[in-house]
C-alpha cells in the first residue's frame, strides 16, 4: 500500500527489544542500591536517612525497568501490528476495482 513514510519494521522490532533489555540492568541497579546497609552503632541517624533514599531509589529504579520493559514490548508489538496492518490493507487495495474517471 503507498503511504507518504516508510516504517521499517526489523528496525521497530529491534528498538523495542533493545528497550526491553535495559529492564534488566535497572532492575540489577535496584537491587544494589536497595541492598545498601549501615551498621546502627551508636543510633546516628544517617543511617536512617541512607536505608530510606536506598529504598525510595530502588524502587523507582524497579519503576524504571519496568517501563523499559513494557515500552520495549509495546515497541516491538507495534511493529508487528504495522506489519500485518499494511499487508491486510494492500490485499483489500490489490481487490478494488479499478475505476476510470473521465479526463
Amino acid at each position: 500500500m503507498p503511504t507518504e513514510y516508510q516504517v521499517d519494521v526489523r528496525a521497530t522490532r529491534a528498538t523495542g527489544a533493545s528497550l526491553a533489555r535495559l529492564a534488566e540492568p535497572a532492575g540489577s541497579a535496584a537491587g544494589e542500591i536497595g541492598g545498601l546497609r549501615i551498621s546502627l552503632g551508636s543510633g546516628v541517624s544517617v543511617a536512617d536517612e541512607l536505608a530510606a533514599f536506598a529504598s525510595v531509589w530502588a524502587d523507582d529504579l524497579r519503576a524504571v525497568g519496568a517501563s523499559f520493559e513494557y515500552l520495549g514490548t509495546a515497541v516491538a508489538a507495534a511493529g508487528t501490528a504495522y506489519e500485518s496492518t499494511d499487508a491486510a490493507a494492500a490485499a483489500a487495495y490489490a481487490r478494488l476495482p479499478l475505476r476510470r474517471t473521465a479526463i
